[in-house]
């Protein structure tokens, strides 16, 4: 491309508040606009800069931890204005019709991702005119709005665009409660998705892709139609039924109202971290929760990048006794607070719990910088203080962390997706070992043999072609594995092109890792119980049925050392839902318990008072004054509500990642 800049922008680029949009509805910002510019001037066949450019360091578009728990909107102006009978009964239809969209395409992206939108309904005025009304951006934590287009803003065969991304997060120029005069995020429909419901369906998840930062699948395809700017990183392979491909561009598929299997998949390891299980720490700890300060108390890690710290609560609760915590604040670099250290660097990390050094009793944290341009950590932690070390694996990797040696310390498996050569990092060594997973898959570490001996298995899920293949951890030599499968779709029952949501759990006693593969909506479930040995994992299946879409959370909410599922729908998405835990028995069979739920929490499941029963932590994020619900588990049959407790501000609690 020889392009001037003024002629490349004339014939690629349009502008838009904040920015620019290219190929149709792909937000840029000006800077990003350049990078592709200069890219495609001078290298047009590089594939690395889907990525955010921030002080020449280079990684990808993803909100922070906290915000990711804290995408807010609230619905602006729908046309027509309800000025007489007529349009009125046409308003209400575009307006609820719009709510259905982001309600189930929010849904299928939160399953995927783990990430939080929270509608905040009480300032939706779709007819507050075109000023929108109450519902503004900036204000009220309204983080983005969602609104018909005005005029010509999206017409004709435009039917969605925004600018709500991840690269305007921390941008000085956007409205916020200190500039509410900024540029506004917004997500706008127009009337080519209003008036269709499946078109509704479509535009809203595709949207909500570009809210999360991902790019026009399209781009991947070998074609020279729609292909202007292949300068996007790839998470997966091209991916013809993805909901982010324009359908019609060639080799896309047509009408997607659903997320496909890849794009479940690129968004898990966008946003997904890795943790250590607490369902792996049975029958080797003495805690079964996340413990931190060697007193063998549960408690919570809350990573405060904005702070550079780490905010470490411990439970004091007696059993049965009301819970409270005590918290002291920790710096990322071990050093005494208050802490230091770059924002900009720090609001990058993804952290997670595991156990490198030290006891059992004091869980240390990786802190991984995804790209060039950030680095990555290993904090050790003696229950009192950090070390701060220097890890380093490739720019862009999925750890995975479990027990696969003989003894209780992780190690963690710096898994790159698809054909890229993998590796196993043993920190109490610092050795390397080589490991290969030739694929792209959901990773499942779990205890599938129980604790007879040898180390965690290891469950690969690749979700287009729904194979399954098992790596079992412990032989000789040491992290040594034997491997089973791939096993062939018709060999599991699965339905094609069904969302399958693996949980992991022990749901009937006996000290082996289960998994339930929950389906949102009508198609099967399905239970299976480990019936391995210390020779091969073993499955026993057994059909379920969920009718709904939930947001699943496992522990044991009975006390009787049996994991249930607690199925949580909150009213605010969903009017008249209700929430169901289903307690399993010891032959995997379950009893209902139906609760209402009214508010859109991100849920923190632990035993905090040390009973034997799993209480819940409602942590809500949207809240003004950061103060979230607590249910103490009482007696195996019922919730007491504890005094609320004041979360950390811009806080993300550690470890409470997808599957399990």
């Amino acid at each position: 491309m020889t392009l001037g800049w003024d002629e490349f922008v004339e014939a690629y680029a349009n502008p838009w508040p904040g920015g620019w949009l290219i190929d149709g509805d792909q937000f840029v910002t000006t800077q990003q606009l350049r990078d592709i510019h200069e890219v495609l001037t001078h290298d047009p066949k590089s594939s690395e800069t889907r990525l955010l450019a921030l002080n020449d360091a280079i990684f990808d578009e993803v909100w922070s931890e906290p915000r990711k728990l804290e995408l807010t909107w609230c619905v602006g102006v729908v046309f027509p204005q309800p000025n007489d009978e007529d349009a009125a009964e046409k308003h209400q239809e575009r307006y609820e019709r719009i709510l259905r969209g982001m309600e189930r395409g929010t849904k299928a992206w939160e399953r995927a991702t783990g990430v939080n939108f929270v509608h905040l309904s009480e300032f939706d005025d779709p007819a507050g005119g075109i000023g929108s009304g109450s519902c503004q951006p900036g204000q009220n934590n309204v983080h983005f709005r969602v609104r018909m287009g005005v005029s010509n803003e999206c017409s004709g065969p435009c039917a969605g665009v925004t600018n709500a991304t991840p690269i305007t997060e921390f941008d000085p120029d956007w409205a916020g409660p200190d500039n509410p005069g900024g540029f506004e995020r917004e997500l706008l429909f127009g009337p080519r998705a209003v008036d269709s419901e499946q078109e509704m369906q479509i535009t809203a998840r595709h949207e909500l892709g570009h809210v999360l930062g991902f790019a026009h699948e399209h781009l991947a395809f070998e074609q020279d139609v729609c292909n202007e700017f292949t300068v996007w990183r790839s998470l997966t392979p091209p991916d013809p039924k993805s909901v982010m491909a324009n359908d019609t561009c060639p080799g896309a598929a047509k009408d997607q109202p659903r997320l496909s299997g890849f794009d479940r998949l690129g968004a898990f390891y966008q946003y997904s971290r890795a943790r250590r299980n607490p369902l792996m720490m049975g029958g080797a700890s003495l805690v079964h929760d996340y413990a931190y300060d060697g007193s063998e108390r549960p408690g919570i890690a809350w990573f405060t990048p904005l702070d550079n710290a780490i905010q470490q609560w411990t439970s004091t609760a007696a059993p049965g006794q009301a819970i409270a915590f005590t918290a002291v604040e920790r710096c990322l670099d071990g050093q005494a607070p208050p802490c230091g250290g770059s924002v900009e660097i720090s609001v990058g990390l993804r952290p997670s719990p595991l156990f490198a050094s030290g006891t059992y009793n004091d869980l240390d944290l990786l802190l991984l910088g995804p790209g060039t341009g950030l680095p990555d950590f290993l904090l050790s932690n003696d229950g009192t203080n950090y070390s701060l070390a220097a890890f380093s694996g490739p720019d862009f990797t999925i750890p995975i962390i479990g027990s696969f040696g003989h003894e209780i310390d992780d190690q963690i498996i710096i898994y790159q997706p698809g054909p890229a050569s993998d590796s196993l990092f043993d920190p109490a060594s610092g050795a390397l070992y080589p490991v290969d997973y030739a694929d792209y898959a959901f990773p499942i570490p779990a205890r599938f043999r129980g604790f007879g001996g040898g180390g965690n298995d290891l469950l690969w899920y690749q979700p287009d072609a729904q194979t399954i293949e098992i790596w079992e951890w412990g032989h000789i030599p040491e992290f040594g594995f034997d491997r089973q499968g791939p096993i062939p779709v018709e060999s599991l029952e699965f339905e094609p092109d069904v969302e399958y949501m693996p949980l992991i759990g022990d749901f009937n006693g006996d000290d082996r890792t289960d998994l339930f593969w929950y389906a949102p909506g009508v198609p099967t479930d399905w239970l299976w119980l480990s019936v391995s040995n210390q020779a091969a994992v073993i499955f026993d299946r057994f059909e379920r049925q969920v009718m709904s879409e939930f947001r699943p959370l496992i522990g044991d909410f009975n006390g009787d050392g049996i994991d249930d599922i607690f199925w949580y729908a909150g009213r605010s998405e969903t009017p008249d839902a209700l929430s169901v835990i289903w307690q399993f028995d010891e032959g995997g069979g379950h009893t209902p318990r139906i609760f209402s739920i009214n508010g859109d929490y991100a849920p923190v499941v632990g035993d905090f008072d040390d009973d034997g029963c799993s209480d819940i932590l409602w942590h809500d994020p949207a809240d003004p004054d950061h103060i979230s619900p607590l249910w103490r588990c009482v007696d195996g049959e019922a919730f007491a509500c504890d005094t609320p407790v004041e979360a950390p501000a811009d806080g993300f609690p550690i470890g409470t990642g997808l599957y399990g």
